[in-house]
């Protein structure tokens, strides 16, 4: 009686493990390095996230799923598993974002609100790559609210810094473009060392939010702001 018992449990909350798993057709999957600044807002150390977009109609998105993944592999191992064609960059400065479009199965799905926008989360199980070979960031990114580029770092000049300019190059005797007040927000293009970055002057209305206005300038003079 009791073997009986201990086989129907069994099966019982086996039924439950594959219950609780679902696959999602038709996304894009999303890896991203989050940017996680110290308290005193010098020292990012990034996080590599995931994400899935669920999406009803090409690139019209129905949801997103912040996603737990197994991170017992190293990075670059892990990442390879999902994207074959990783830019260097993405794994030696850790910033910015790769996407690839696929079907997903996922276990734990939940569900929460917060200031009136859905947030969900699941476990990721398994991922199959799909045949969309173009991927419009900047579209899904647009429909993502306030999940919109998480990976973004912005700044400003810090206090007590009254102007600075944009550089031709990453050099301080290089030409001056732009002029750059303190309460000019900048989106990080790329870092170029522990001195330089390139920016862009925050604009909503242009892909990425990178303003038409960029340039180089000293990572010393600047405070980020997210």
């Amino acid at each position: 009686m009791l073997k009986t018992f201990v086989i129907i449990t069994t099966v019982f909350f086996a039924s439950l493990s594959i219950a609780a798993e679902q696959t999602l057709h038709r996304g894009i999957l999303q890896a991203f390095w989050l940017p996680v600044w110290s308290d005193d807002g010098q020292r990012n150390t990034p996080e590599l996230q995931y994400r899935y977009f669920v999406t009803t109609d090409g690139d019209n998105v129905e949801k997103i799923i912040n996603l737990d993944v197994d991170k017992k592999d190293a990075e670059p191992e892990q990442l390879k598993r999902y994207f074959p064609h990783i830019p260097s960059e993405f794994l030696t400065g850790k910033e910015g974002h790769i996407e690839r479009a696929g079907a997903i199965t996922v276990d734990k799905l939940a569900e929460t609100t917060e200031c009136d926008h859905r947030y969900f989360t699941a476990g990721m199980k398994h991922f199959s790559p799909g045949d969309k070979a173009t991927i419009d960031t900047n579209k899904i990114e647009k429909q993502a609210g306030c999940e919109a580029f998480p990976w973004m770092m912005t700044y400003t000049l810090k206090p007590g810094i009254e102007n600075r300019y944009f550089k031709q190059q990453p050099d301080a005797g290089a030409r001056d473009l732009q002029l750059v007040t303190p309460d000019t927000p900048l989106v990080k293009i790329k870092t170029i060392n522990s001195e330089w970055i390139q920016v862009a002057v925050r604009d909503e209305n242009k892909p990425g939010l990178l303003g038409e206005a960029r340039g180089f300038i000293k990572l010393n003079d600047l405070q980020p702001i997210n």
